[in-house]
């Protein structure tokens, strides 16, 4: 993955973004209002509110460590207003994108949130895709040997097809699941198929097969990237390693603000907020990278057409064959 190249996150008002209202991060309407669930405790149960952070000059004064708390602390908002976000009507963002992102901050696997992010590829498009594609060409190389594959043989030319397309175009989970999984680092299939039907129709044997694929990644804010958003991200990164707070804020600030203000970029707020944990990830202040990995079982069905030999010509009348 390399991840959160694309994190969801609502748009609020500017003065909510660096905490410098009685409630600090986007979480706004999403949480506060609308499901009346708050970010602290994850539940309708209220916690302590934050009380009002001083900006603008007293910023540039802010010591290190209160700087990397109040910053960490707006990630963990986030967190919480993209899950948030994701259960208003007519949203299709991903539940684990804010618990991935906790996770990340913790640098702690919770093996239910990996569970869920599995049962959501697993029902994904993409996969879907990817098992028809393994099965086309378990299906070629069943022709091509003229036999029908054992389960060793299912399981090694499986692995071969999912390593070379990751390595020739990558596999990548979009729409939903993008903000969580995006493309995964490796892949692989464990030693033996299952298989658990072999049947022979008129011209065939037909064998029914299962496959644990494994996915792995590193979530993380090191994902590679061109252009403005590249630009945009470094300059924030450079700012908050040479701890100009007031200027750091200022630059990410001026691009969150609501639809219809002045941009100096023409990111979204996806972007944007990977640019501010791409700082943070920088400067030393997040745990770094996360590996994890997930088994999905992948079926399929294979026939063998040369399995079933046709019966020999019967002699003709004048006893030729």
């Amino acid at each position: 993955m390399r991840r959160a190249s694309s994190q969801a996150v609502c748009q609020c008002n500017a003065n909510a973004i660096m905490g410098n209202s009685k409630y600090p991060g986007p979480v706004c309407k999403v949480l506060k209002d609308l499901l009346e669930i708050d970010p602290g405790t994850n539940c309708r149960s209220t916690s302590p509110t934050p009380g009002p952070v001083t900006g603008g000059h007293g910023v540039a004064g802010m010591a290190v460590a209160d700087a990397k708390a109040r910053y960490l602390s707006h990630a963990r908002y986030v967190s919480y207003a993209m899950q948030g976000k994701s259960l208003l009507p007519g949203d299709h963002s991903s539940w684990l994108g804010g618990a991935f992102l906790r996770m990340y901050l913790d640098h702690k696997l919770d093996d239910d949130t990996v569970k869920k992010a599995g049962e959501e590829i697993g029902a994904s498009k993409t996969f879907e895709q990817l098992q028809k594609d393994t099965n086309d060409h378990l299906q070629l190389a069943v022709d091509r040997h003229g036999h029908m594959l054992n389960r060793k043989e299912i399981a090694d030319e499986a692995r071969r097809y999912l390593k070379a397309r990751k390595d020739r175009g990558g596999i990548a989970f979009r729409g939903a699941l993008n903000p969580v999984i995006g493309g995964v680092g490796g892949v692989d299939v464990d030693a033996e198929a299952t298989t658990s039907s072999e049947s022979q129709l008129v011209a065939s044997v037909v064998l029914d097969y299962e496959i644990d694929v494994i996915f792995s990644d590193i979530y993380d804010f090191k994902n590679r990237r061109t252009g403005e958003y590249d630009r945009y991200r470094k300059h924030l990164a450079d700012l908050l390693r040479r701890n100009e707070f007031r200027k750091f804020e200022e630059a990410y600030r001026t691009e969150v603000q609501p639809v219809g203000s002045w941009h100096k970029t023409h990111l979204d707020n996806a972007a944007l907020f990977a640019s501010f944990m791409y700082a943070l990830e920088n400067r030393g202040w997040t745990p770094g990278g996360l590996p994890w990995r997930v088994t999905i079982r992948m079926r399929g069905k294979l026939h063998n057409k040369t399995a079933i030999k046709p019966a020999h010509a019967r002699p003709s009348a004048h006893g030729t064959k």
